[in-house]
């Protein structure tokens, strides 16, 4: 665990072919607050892998979740242990997705493109004669609107983000939120490192982690929001337990 929790047995391999070709690669990072991870978070990243291979044409070698830490101040956020934990139950059956603990184990808040830039040069050392090598962060549409807005990204925290890697924005249903209109203070060249992935290749389904807290505090059930693991373990921990003591009584007997 901890700081070292990117060595993975199986090292990066760097002599990939695609079609007889050396291929380019990509690796896919997803940072959020994963307050619980749910199944959208991860239809996303394989619906990020899907568009990566058949429209840019590029290896998905691996894919990380990377939960904030605790020093994200947000009123909602549970313990770091909790949410890695679940992030690691989630994606236990998964081929090529893993969880980087490095950020939630850091005491201080942490930019998303100190995530990419280690994550960047962990695999640039070990393939130095790679090609081609990109990271994408995988984002909401609601991300990638904040990113415009200076007041909750700095712009040169935008810019240092565009600098190790591009951005995938994934749309997300009800948001129209987010143009590359509003980027127009970015250089040609940095904002075309923002793709926005067509809605028709996302899946659309509103299941955030706000809803799967609301709907466990009003005694109901959050399954199929969330990998069965994740549920068992939320049950197991008393997170989210219900408000009233008697839901039984909500419920009738009719």
């Amino acid at each position: 665990g901890g700081l070292m929790s990117l060595v993975v047995a199986e090292e990066p391999n760097c002599e990939v072919r695609c079609d007889g070709e050396s291929c380019a690669e990509a690796v896919l990072v997803a940072c959020g607050s994963f307050s619980p991870i749910t199944i959208m978070h991860l239809l996303l990243m394989e619906s990020a892998r899907n568009f990566v291979q058949n429209q840019l044409r590029m290896r998905v070698v691996r894919g990380f979740l990377s939960p904030v830490n605790d020093a994200y101040q947000k009123p909602t956020l549970i313990s770091s242990r909790d949410r890695v934990a679940m992030c690691k139950l989630a994606v236990q059956e998964s081929d090529w997705i893993e969880v980087d603990e490095w950020e939630a184990a850091q005491t201080t808040y942490i930019r998303s493109y100190a995530v990419l830039r280690r994550i960047r040069e962990r695999f640039d050392a070990r393939c130095e004669k790679r090609r081609a090598f990109r990271v994408f962060l995988v984002c909401g549409s609601d991300v990638a609107a904040s990113m415009a807005d200076e007041t909750k990204w700095p712009r040169e925290s935008v810019k240092s983000l565009l600098n190790e890697g591009s951005v995938l924005v994934m749309s997300r249903p009800g948001e129209n939120t987010f143009s590359k209109q509003h980027m127009q203070w970015l250089p040609v060249t940095e904002r075309e490192r923002i793709i926005q992935i067509p809605r028709g290749l996302v899946p659309a389904a509103d299941i955030s982690s706000t809803l799967v807290r609301t709907t466990l505090i009003a005694g109901g059930s959050a399954r199929y929001m969330v990998p069965e693991p994740v549920l068992q373990y939320i049950r197991a921990h008393g997170l989210w337990q219900p408000k009233m003591s008697n839901t039984s009584q909500t419920y009738g007997t009719g």
